[in-house]
């Protein structure tokens, strides 16, 4: 009996009727296609595992059809790029012709690299770079958001503060004041006031 394997993988075409006959020629049948408007962002994270993983296996000495298949049973993110670029290299394209099919995964400078590296021979080589690359800018990535993010929190716990004390403790102080036959100084008397006119 035929052994029937799952697959599953995103392919791009300008309508349904190319997109079926480019799947049946690989002898994909019970095919679920669906139009679709916005592409699911990948993470940087995946874009590095996935550029890790393949390196690893090309190195191994694995053929690229062969680790793009073996990646491709996961069901994630990865396992969709790697059976989509898959069928386009089966097809009779590139692995950098491929990959600009999905430029919300591959970047332009990178389809370029993967290009070289296949024309040199040292598509392994090529593929860690691009990963070592985007882990490097990640990280600068993190570094950048994280030296926004505390001037930032740090300055949103200052306003809170000051909200607090022209709503809550200097109106406090005025009754308190009050209540002992004593006047605020003339500045704090001028914040009081200010704060009862954006009050209202």
């Amino acid at each position: 009996f035929p052994v029937t394997i799952p697959i599953t993988g995103d392919l791009f075409e300008q309508n349904k009727t190319i997109a079926l006959v480019k799947l049946r020629r690989r002898n994909i049948s019970s095919i679920n296609i669906k139009r679709v408007f916005f592409v699911r962002k990948a993470s940087d994270r995946n874009k590095i595992n996935f550029h890790y993983q393949l390196s690893t296996l090309l190195k191994a000495g694995i053929p690229l059809l062969d680790s793009l298949k073996a990646m491709g049973h996961k069901n994630s993110i990865l396992g969709n790029i790697a059976n989509a670029l898959y069928i386009s290299i089966s097809d009779g394209n590139s692995f950098s012709e491929a990959a600009k099919q999905h430029p919300h995964f591959f970047a332009a400078h990178e389809c370029n690299l993967i290009s070289i590296g296949e024309k040199t021979g040292s598509l392994d080589l090529t593929i860690e770079k691009i990963a070592q690359n985007q882990d490097r800018a990640r990280e600068l990535k993190y570094k950048v958001l994280k030296a926004i993010n505390c001037p930032c929190l740090t300055i949103l716990v200052n306003i809170l503060v000051v909200i607090l004390l022209l709503y809550y403790i200097v109106p406090g102080f005025e009754r308190t004041f009050k209540s002992f036959n004593g006047e605020l100084p003339w500045l704090t008397q001028i914040i009081i006031r200010a704060t009862i006119v954006t009050g209202k």
